[in-house]
Order: structure tokens, then sequence, then C-alpha cells
């Protein structure tokens, strides 16, 4: 979060608190975002001293250079927010460069098509089961039937606490309970009311056995 102040009564009082803050410039990023933006730049600088380069005079010559240095990153398998903090920290420096590096943000865009961030996994589905056991085990099953409902339908917090009574109708005779998910991944939230929505049928068998709990994806076609 920013450092923010109130705006003092005097010009006395906002001078000492602007002080405090520090500089315009220093603010317009944040001290950690900063500290990346040196790294990323100081790096840059280290591969045109090693490689007999030099900054050029004009600002439309630096593309190239920039160029050369972020295939460098992608072959030497440095991270593309390397690269990103690079193109960033030298606009930062020089605010007229915005608009002079065209084919450096082009580079990174391509390597942002052709490589896929490494996110953190997904939990197992053993490790589920075995929350779903525990939940089942001592009494949770409201929190048992939302680990399954959001491994199985992939929702977000939002999607699953907006599911309520009116959106789940339940089969005696079949053993199913159908749950309606108006806005998900997989239903557009652009769609109006008359589109289809998404459901999940949950097959209820014993529930003391999560293991024979399952859940399988329709879609309801009536939009109802």
């Amino acid at each position: 979060m920013p450092k923010v102040v109130f705006e003092g009564s005097t010009q006395a009082r906002r001078a000492q608190d602007r002080q405090k803050l520090g500089s315009l410039k220093q603010l317009t990023v944040q001290p950690s975002t900063r500290l990346r933006y040196e790294k990323a730049l100081n790096k840059f600088l280290s591969f045109l001293k090693a490689e007999g380069l030099r900054l050029p005079s004009r600002r439309e010559q630096l593309d190239t250079l920039v160029m050369e240095y972020i295939e460098h990153l992608w072959l030497s398998g440095e991270g593309r927010g390397l690269a990103a903090d690079t193109l960033a920290s030298l606009q930062d420096y020089d605010a007229k460069l915005r608009g002079h590096l065209p084919g450096a943000w082009r580079l990174v865009k391509t390597w942002v098509t052709h490589e896929l961030p490494n996110r953190a996994p997904p939990v197992p589905e053993l490790v589920l089961q075995s929350m779903v056991g525990w939940s089942l085990y001592n009494g949770h099953f409201a929190f048992a039937t939302s680990l399954l409902l959001c491994f199985y339908r992939i929702l977000r917090t939002g999607e699953l606490l907006d599911v309520n009574r009116s959106r789940i109708e339940i089969s005696a005779k079949l053993r199913t309970a159908v749950v309606s998910l108006k806005l998900t991944k997989d239903n557009d939230s652009a769609y109006e009311d008359d589109e289809p929505e998404a459901t999940t049928e949950i097959e209820v068998m014993d529930v003391v056995d999560y293991t024979n709990v399952t859940l399988n994806s329709s879609v309801n076609r009536s939009g109802r």
C-alpha cells in the first residue's frame, strides 16, 4: 500500500509531510518495485559492458540493443519477469522512451505467448479426498460439499458464495442434487438471463463415505 498523508491545513505542515513521503519521482513506483527496476537496469548495463557495447545517444537506436539483450535472457534461461522489468526500468528512468522500444516489447509478448508461467500447481485429487473425508468425519458437511464443488467445477470464491438454496434442486428418487451456477468460467459472464446456465449434478450416496460422492458436469440449455 502506498504511503499517504492527509493534506495539511498550512503550507508549512504540507511541506513537512511531503518531505517525509519523498519526491514525486520516488513515489511513482513502490519501493519494492523500484528495487526490482534497479536490479534489472544494472544487469542490462553489465551485459552491455561485457559485450563491449555502449548506450546509444539517440533513443530510437536503443531498441535494437534491448532486443539483443532480451534474446540473451531467453537463450540463457532467465525469467521473463526480468525482461519486463528491464523495459519498465528503462522507461521509468527516461519517460520519453515510451513508444521507442516497439521491437523489445514485441519480443516480450512473443515470450509470453510461447512460454506459460510456472504457477502454483492445483491441489491433487488425493489431497482433496483427504480434506473431504476429514470434513465429513467431523460433521462439516457444507464445507465438504463446497470443496467438491470448487474442485470439480473450478469455482472461484465469489462463484461458490453465490450458490444458495434456490440454486439447488434435490431429487430423492434419483438420489441426485443439481446445482445451477449462474456465472462461471465455463459460462461467460456476458450472458443474459435467457442464456444457458452451467449446472453440476451431484450424485448423493453415502455421505459418510466421501469416495462415493461424485460430480458430473452438464449444461442446461433451457437457461433455468
